[in-house]
């Protein structure tokens, strides 16, 4: 990307999660009127993305055109020598759609770790543990829902039903690893450790704080970071009602459980229901 490249701002609501579906369509849309786009987001610290840079303020910005993601009809064709703000909404559609891009994979399977340290460890313990199942259990700002099944967002999915996969997991394969991504507390998340082989992202890095415990604002982007791919990287995922769930899946295409089908008819990929009989069948093709 060079100066004279016309430019797509992406601002998208939400956290990291939510907004790389925006992100998604932005970059499709770059592709398809050969542009650029750019983000403020602090979070590029730890990552690059394709055909994206970081800066604070658009150049120009007298001559950038607002538009709305949920609004742009096909083909999507822009015009061309301005630059563009593209507003993504918590209402903005979390699937990427393959008529926006020109390549056959979704444009997050391309992000990257800066740090190759990092990334090098993340790679090193999957190859390295036989079988690894990421689970990712939002606490949080979810409500907590006493126990009591609430299969939507901002709702807890209930630790009985993590117990409940983790169980029929471990049943068909003994020597599984459970790899814990999550907001919660010491104390909220010790009964899975206690009753399941467990670890998390502090085999990666003694900067890690424990979940809970005073994370910087910049250590917790790193750190999520860290969850996130290694969660896409294991080889099963065990998810919560988050799109922070939903993008380490659609990483690297990997199978999931999912609880329930509140999110369900957005997933591009192959699902995989909440039955501990389904269960053992799909991990049996997965060893």
């Amino acid at each position: 990307m060079n100066e004279k490249t016309y430019l797509i701002k992406c601002s998208s609501a939400g956290g990291f999660a939510n907004k790389l579906f925006g992100w998604e369509y932005a970059y499709s849309l770059a592709a398809l009127n050969g542009m650029g786009v750019v983000c403020d987001w602090p979070v590029l610290e730890h990552i690059t993305l394709p055909n994206t840079m970081r800066i604070d303020r658009m150049p120009y910005p007298e001559q950038t055109i607002k538009i709305d993601g949920r609004t742009i009809p096909p083909p999507y064709l822009l015009e061309k020598e301005k630059h563009y703000e593209l507003t993504c909404g918590f209402d903005f559609p979390r699937v990427f759609e393959q008529g926006y891009a020109d390549a056959g994979k979704r444009p997050i399977s391309e992000m990257e770790l800066r740090d190759q340290k990092l990334d090098a460890t993340i790679s090193r313990f999957m190859n390295m543990t036989p079988f690894v199942v990421g689970v990712h259990i939002r606490k949080g700002d979810y409500i907590n829902t006493g126990g009591r099944f609430v299969a939507q967002c901002p709702f807890r999915v209930p630790d009985a039903w993590y117990f409940r996969m983790m169980s029929a997991v471990r049943k068909a394969v003994p020597g599984v690893v459970f790899y814990l991504a999550s907001d919660g507390t010491k104390e909220e998340l010790q009964p899975y450790y206690d009753n399941f082989p467990c670890t998390d992202n502090r085999i990666f890095s003694d900067e890690f704080t424990k979940a809970g415990q005073g994370k910087t604002h910049h250590a917790a982007r790193k750190e999520d970071m860290a969850d996130l791919f290694a969660l896409a990287s294991t080889k099963l995922l065990i998810c919560s009602v988050s799109t922070f769930s939903m993008v380490a899946y659609s990483m690297y295409d990997i199978p999931v459980l999912w609880p329930e089908a509140e999110l369900q008819t957005l997933q591009t990929i192959k699902r995989h229901r909440d039955s501990p009989r389904q269960v053992l069948v799909d991990i049996e093709t997965l060893k």
